[in-house]
C-alpha cells in the first residue's frame, strides 16, 4: 500500500502478518430433537404421596408463620397511621404556636407603645 504523502510502497513483514485460521465446522447433531411426550409430562406432573406430605408440611409451616407475625403486622400498621397523623398534626400546631405568638407580640407592641403615649 503506497503512502499517500511520499509515494513510497510500504510491507509488512511475513512474520508479523496475521495468520488465517480455518473456522472449524458446526458439529452435526447425532440426536434428532426430542419431541414434546404428553405421557412423560403427566407422571412428572402427578404428586407421589410423599410430595403432598412435603406440600401439607410447608402449607401448615407457612400459615402458622402468618398466624403468628399477624398480630406484629396490625401494630406496625396502626404505628403508621399514628406516624402519618403526628407528621400532619405536629406540624399545624408548631405553625399555629408561631402564629399565636407573632399575634401576642404585635398586639403587646401596640399596646405598649398608644398606651404609653396617653401618659
Amino acid at each position: 500500500m503506497p503512502c499517500p504523502f511520499c509515494g513510497t510502497s510500504l510491507t509488512i513483514p511475513p512474520a508479523l502478518r496475521w495468520q488465517q485460521t480455518a473456522a472449524p465446522e458446526p458439529p452435526t447433531p447425532e440426536t434428532p430433537p426430542k419431541r414434546f411426550d404428553p405421557f412423560q409430562a403427566a407422571e412428572k406432573a402427578r404428586f407421589t404421596a410423599e410430595q403432598a406430605e412435603k406440600a401439607q408440611a410447608e402449607t401448615e409451616f407457612v400459615t402458622n408463620a402468618l398466624r403468628q407475625v399477624q398480630p406484629i403486622a396490625a401494630g406496625a400498621v396502626s404505628a403508621y397511621g399514628l406516624w402519618l397523623g403526628l407528621k400532619r398534626f405536629l406540624p399545624a400546631c408548631l405553625t399555629l404556636l408561631a402564629i399565636s405568638c407573632l399575634l401576642a407580640c404585635g398586639v403587646s407592641i401596640f399596646l405598649a407603645f398608644f398606651l404609653g403615649r396617653g401618659n
